[in-house]
């Protein structure tokens, strides 16, 4: 009976490290530059991946543009920051870029997706 109580404790302990460490996110960035018309306008940013097995939820969002876009595995447009938490990318990787507001030269915006 002793032998199998330590056996279930560390079963027990065992699964909740592997669950803790299971439980992750990535942040990923992007920019726009207004550039002159048709000739050099930008897109940079860090692309950020959700991994094979797992579905990712948007849990953050900064951006001072007009919405923004995910293009990657997948292509999400989102017109502001709140219509975009709670969405959930599948595995794959991913840019984000946003949109400018009329008039704005320059515009960022950062994610969080967190599994």
């Amino acid at each position: 009976m002793r032998k199998r109580s330590i056996l279930l404790s560390l079963f027990l302990v065992l699964l909740i490290a592997v669950t803790a460490a299971s439980a992750a996110s990535v942040k990923g960035w992007g920019e726009q530059v207004r550039g002159s018309a048709g000739l050099n306008a930008q897109l940079t940013g860090d692309p950020f991946t959700v991994p094979n097995g797992v579905v990712g939820t948007i849990s953050f969002v900064n951006c001072d543009g007009d919405g923004f876009w995910i293009q990657g595995s997948a292509h999400l447009v989102f017109n502001s920051a709140s219509q975009a938490n709670g969405a959930r990318p599948k595995a794959g990787t991913y840019y984000v870029y946003p949109n400018l507001k009329q008039g704005q030269n320059r515009a960022g915006v950062t994610i969080t997706v967190s599994w």
